[in-house]
């Protein structure tokens, strides 16, 4: 029986040219190193895809933007990115992706028109016309979405999982989800929506704090999903 795509993507934090470093194990991550060290570490525990957040670039300074490193792995990149300076310098990292905000959707519609396979736009599950912009974004060839659920609790259950399906059913393109992964069980809320378009899922705090490693998380997906189809960079 064929398996559907799904990536597991961990989440690295640049500050200062410096992020965290993946845990070794079970326990919190307390060892950092440079940008391009934290994007190893992940890679060397089998991630194929990373997503990289300029931390700098969000708090309103580039003086610090990093510089993709190359990897045997793919890297999209956020640093709120939402006009056509911070696109053009985040284009200017190397990053394979680069996730750009819909606050100005004529902006993200032009933006997304002239470079639509390098960007995905990103939107807040509870934004309430999401599933409308996302339609008018795919008109003009947006591919893929990252999608993030900002509530301070139940995040992809009850009323946000709600929120979610209904997304993900409306749109045509792929979709990534980011929030509310605490636990295994979490992961495992999510496989029913695989079907419908998610193909990758961002893991953050869960695994730097140590509630599971990024092979179990692995391991969690693997026997019903393809964690590779992805494949690595070359």
């Amino acid at each position: 029986m064929a398996r559907y795509p799904l990536a597991l993507i961990p989440v690295v934090t640049s500050s200062g040219g410096r992020a965290l470093k993946a845990p070794d194990a079970y326990g919190s991550s307390t060892g950092t190193g440079t940008t391009a060290e934290s994007i190893a570490s992940w890679v060397a525990q089998g991630a194929g895809w990373i997503h990289l957040v300029d931390q700098d670039a969000l708090d309103g300074s580039s003086a610090t933007r990093p510089h993709v490193p190359r990897v045997s792995a793919h890297v999209q990149y956020a640093g709120g990115v939402r006009d056509d300076a911070s696109l053009t310098a985040a284009l200017a990292t190397g990053a394979d992706r680069v996730i750009v905000e819909a606050d100005d959707l004529a902006w993200t519609t032009t933006a997304v028109a002239a470079h639509a396979g390098k960007l995905v736009v990103g939107l807040d599950i509870r934004r309430p016309d999401v599933t409308e912009v996302a339609i008018e974004l795919q008109r003009v060839g947006c591919d893929r979405f990252l999608v993030t659920d900002e509530a301070q609790s139940h995040h992809w259950k009850h009323e946000d999982r709600h929120l979610l399906e209904e997304f993900v059913t409306r749109t045509n393109r792929p979709v990534m989800v980011r929030g509310g992964i605490h636990h295994i069980s979490d992961l495992h809320a999510l496989h029913d929506l695989v079907a419908h378009g998610i193909d990758g899922i961002l893991l953050d705090d869960a695994v730097y704090g140590g509630a599971f490693t990024y092979a179990e998380a692995v391991s969690a997906c693997a026997d019903r999903f393809d964690m590779f189809i992805w494949g690595p960079a070359e």
